[in-house]
């Protein structure tokens, strides 16, 4: 993106930049900004156009104060190079010693943490907290751990109860719109879920990163920074590049503020553990402990604001081993993923993963909902070499087998005799209600039930695992069988997912939160600047001249209540001068004089009306 912006937009633009990066600023920190060669008024104006432009958006709080922002990532990534483009100092592979080498993916996180939900279910205490049994195994299925995520800082709710790892992931499905909280559990949204899965890896990552890299980091100019100069154009993939030489060249450009370059270098060590933990790059040190970095993802694609744009659809097929192995090349749609986990255990999940066909799993998929022929065809029809027949052999055994008995709780009346027994029996109003299963009925006891599902497997008549009942209503996996309302949905692309911003509450204190304010889309007109400019002789603006002692108080006076310059005429020649005090008893104007051919030689003057001859009032070319 070129960014085309007028001189003094320019300017203030790059002044912004250096002060608050792409962080949120009030109007108390706005007037702030100051220029030695522009006046109060100039920027001011220069504001404006830069928020007709698009480039600074405000919202509004409740009591009308201001808050503006950069809107995007994407948009502060393009300005930040515009203004500061870096080019890394590259490093030799071989003398990098590797201190966190990238794990498989925050992709495959999601995705298992997802299918155990879809499973089990992710049930809520009373006091609206996961069950201690299911933070345990979320932090088994996932590679992320909590080690990763440590120098960040991160502020998150129930701390004493989520380990750092389950929260993050949590917090990134919440966000997502993957799932969403009910008093009584986690629910996963379906049509969210197809979204998902139908995508690119490439798309899913660009989605989460542009999360990531607001959402769990230091909210202050200087790292805000540090992140995106290493995603600038010029760092590649599949490189390494010199990450103390990045903090150094910040230095050198003015954009460390009262930071020491080893508090950064602190900050720099998690921020390059947390993009190894979620599988973007491996994090690594020169023999003198200088920081490194190599991306496995071309980094500023990650902040592409097209995630749509052509990229492949995965349609690689994996493979049905005779051992009742699944193997899952890299390049396997999270679709084919989420079915195969359906009815699945995860032996290895890696890049290449594997997954396990046994009994087990197949009735866990036959209980949410998934049929054996459906099965056998989504393993004939998506595996590169068919089904081997003894498996095939193996799954139709299964299928006479599983679910051909099912234990259900169930409410029993009891009677003492069997004479009492008839006569409940031959009530009209209770035929429709009850079955009798014996004289005096039966009673199945919880205890007794692993002993029961032996007998029943001797015999080939396995049971469902699940206990069917008005208490247990089986609830079937998501996207088997059906898909949810498609014409609501663009399949395989994440545009409606906005990477920034989010309505629903995750678990991490963190990030931006604009959108829980008023947009705020009125921008003052250029001469509301200048109050009372139509009272005012247009001589004064017009005309270089010479004025009574009390009149050229007065324009200078006006002019520092525009925040606007004025042009002397002194001896030697003609300079603009900025107002920025003025003093009485006796009256006398300090500010800033402005010489040489463009005004770029400046000095700190304090004068009276009897330093110069003639003078003009100076009102910006936009008013």
């Amino acid at each position: 993106m070129n960014i085309l912006l007028e001189k003094h937009e320019h300017l203030l633009m790059k002044l912004i930049l250096e002060r608050y990066a792409g962080q949120p600023f009030d109007e108390e920190h706005r007037a702030d900004i100051q220029s030695e060669t522009l006046s109060g008024a100039q920027l001011h104006l220069a504001f404006l156009s830069l928020r007709r432009k698009g480039y600074i958006e405000a919202v509004k709080k409740a009591w009308g104060e201001r808050i503006y922002f950069i809107p995007s990532p994407q948009r502060f990534a393009d300005i930040q190079t515009q203004f500061y483009p870096y080019t890394p100092v590259l490093l030799d592979a071989e003398m990098i010693h590797v201190f966190h080498e990238s794990k498989p993916g925050i992709t495959l996180d999601l995705l298992h943490v997802l299918a155990y939900a879809a499973h089990q279910g992710l049930a809520l205490t009373s006091k609206g907290t996961l069950h201690k049994r299911i933070m345990q195994k979320l932090s088994e299925l996932s590679h992320l751990q909590s080690e990763d995520l440590e120098g960040l800082q991160l502020q998150y709710a129930h701390p004493e109860i989520y380990p750092l790892h389950t929260a993050v992931i949590l917090d990134l499905l919440l966000c997502l719109g993957l799932i969403f909280q009910e008093p009584q559990a986690i629910m996963i949204n379906e049509e969210r879920l197809y979204a998902w899965l139908t995508s690119t890896v490439e798309e899913m990552n660009k989605v989460l990163f542009q999360k990531v890299i607001e959402r769990y980091s230091q909210n202050n100019p200087v790292m805000q920074h540090f992140r995106y100069f290493m995603c600038q154009p010029a760092v590649q993939q599949d490189k390494w590049f010199d990450i103390t030489s990045l903090i150094e060249w910040m230095r050198d450009e003015g954009l460390t503020s009262s930071y020491s370059l080893a508090e950064i270098e602190n900050y720099a060590t998690a921020w390059l553990r947390i993009l190894s933990g979620f599988g973007w790059g491996d994090s690594g040190q020169l023999n003198n402990e200088r920081l490194a970095f190599k991306w496995n993802v071309t980094p500023s694609d990650m902040l592409d604001p097209n995630p749509c744009k052509d990229i492949p659809s995965a349609t690689e097929k994996f493979y049905v081993q005779p051992d009742f192995d699944i193997i899952v090349p890299p390049n396997v749609s999270y679709l084919n993923r989420w079915q195969l986990l359906c009815f699945t255990e995860v032996r290895q999940s890696d890049r290449m993963s594997v997954y396990r066909l046994t009994k087990n799993s197949v009735t866990e998929g036959v209980e949410k909902g998934l049929s054996i022929s459906a099965l056998r065809e989504f393993l004939v029809t998506e595996s590169i070499s068919g089904v081997p027949d003894h498996i095939d052999i193996t799954l139709e055994q299964w299928n006479r087998e599983i679910g051909r008995t099912r234990i259900d709780e169930v409410t029993l009346l009891s009677c003492d005799t069997e004479e009492e027994g008839h006569r409940i029996a031959a009530h009209p109003l209770l035929v429709e209600h009850i079955e009798q299963i014996g004289p005096r009925h039966f009673i199945v006891k919880h205890e007794g039930i692993p002993q029961i599902r032996k007998a029943l497997d001797s015999l080939g008549l396995t049971a469902m695992k699940q206990i069917g009942g008005p208490a247990h209503d089986i609830i079937n996996y998501p996207l088997i069988g059906t898909i949810p309302n498609q014409s609501s949905m663009s399949t395989g692309c994440l545009e409606h997912v906005d990477c920034t911003q989010t309505t629903t509450q995750g678990l991490v204190y963190s990030g931006r939160n604009m959108h829980y304010f008023e947009k705020d889309n009125e921008i003052a007109e250029s001469q509301s600047l200048f109050p009372g400019i139509s009272q005012i002789p247009a001589i004064w603006y017009n005309s270089l001249r010479s004025y009574h002692t009390s009149t050229a108080q007065t324009i200078i006076e006006q002019a520092y209540a525009w925040e606007t310059k004025v042009l002397l005429h002194l001896q030697g020649g003609s300079a603009e001068f900025i107002p920025r005090k003025i003093l009485s008893n006796p009256w006398e104007v300090e500010g800033d004089l402005l010489s040489g051919e463009k005004g770029e030689i400046r000095s700190v003057r304090r004068m009276t009306t009897d330093d110069w001859d003639e003078m003009k009032l100076l009102l910006p070319e936009m008013v």
